[in-house]
This record gives structure tokens, sequence and C-alpha cells, in this order.
């Protein structure tokens, strides 16, 4: 073990070793002399919790409260494979409107109709006809399926 202030070889970047110094930090040096000190910062930090979970309390209080007046509305959005976005909306754990808002679609160039080509041969890309495709789609990107 090295003492405080002796020299040690430090490795950087895996290529050369240097000599420095080591290290100490004056907070590693500060510790707590006295039993008193250490029940006080204990007592400061169980205070601190105990605030936390009384406001915790009362918000899960709140909460329930206000779900059994059946005055909360919740909105939830499910991600279609197809790129659509399902917006399901419940009041008091009863559905209360369902409906779907269509993706936003891009076109892209259709890989089942064939390219038309000119008199000499050459491939007209300008004139191929396009479709419309989802921008950002689920199904690709999980299974590569589309």
């Amino acid at each position: 073990m090295q003492k405080e202030g002796e020299l040690m070889s430090l490795r950087t970047s895996n290529a050369a070793n240097v000599e420095g110094i080591k290290a100490t930090s004056k907070s590693s040096q500060k510790t707590v002399s006295t039993p008193e000190e250490f029940q006080s910062i204990l007592c400061e930090k169980i205070e601190s919790v105990q605030d936390t979970l009384e406001e915790m309390r009362d918000q899960q209080e709140a909460i329930n409260t206000v779900k059994k007046e059946g005055m909360v509305t919740e909105v939830i959005r499910r991600y279609m494979p197809d790129g659509s976005i399902e917006i399901t909306e419940y009041v008091g754990s009863k559905v209360k409107n369902r409906y779907r808002k269509p993706p936003h679609l891009e076109y892209v160039p259709d890989p089942n109709a064939p390219i038309p080509k000119s008199e000499d041969g050459q491939q007209l890309l300008a004139q191929q006809s396009m479709v419309l495709k989802p921008k950002y789609s689920l199904a690709e990107d999980l299974f590569n399926m589309l």
C-alpha cells in the first residue's frame, strides 16, 4: 500500500506510464468525529425521507378520491403496426371515445410496377409509378416485414 505523497505509476490511454503523486480529496479526509455529528446528519436525512413519504401519501389519497368520484378521464394511445395511432378515452373505467389517427404517408417508388424505358432502352426513373407508404411503421422496424 502506498502512503500519501509517494510517487506511483499511472497508465494513461494504454500508451505510456506517467509518474505522478497520489491525489487525495479533502472530502474523503473529512470524517464525522463525534457521535453527535453523526446523529444530527442521520436525523436530517430521516426527516427529509419522512416528508417525501407524507407528500406521496397525500397525492395518492387525492388520486383515489378523484377516481371514486368518477372525474378521471384517461387517454391511452396505442401505436398500431400499420403506423396509425388508436386513441381511447376512458371516463370512470368506461370507454367514452375511441378513434384512429391515420399514419403520416410519403411517396415511395412502387417495387411491383415495371420501370418505363425509353426507345433506346434507358430506364426512365422519373416516370416510375409511386405509392403512398407510412412514414413510420412498427411492423417494418420490428419484423422487417413490409
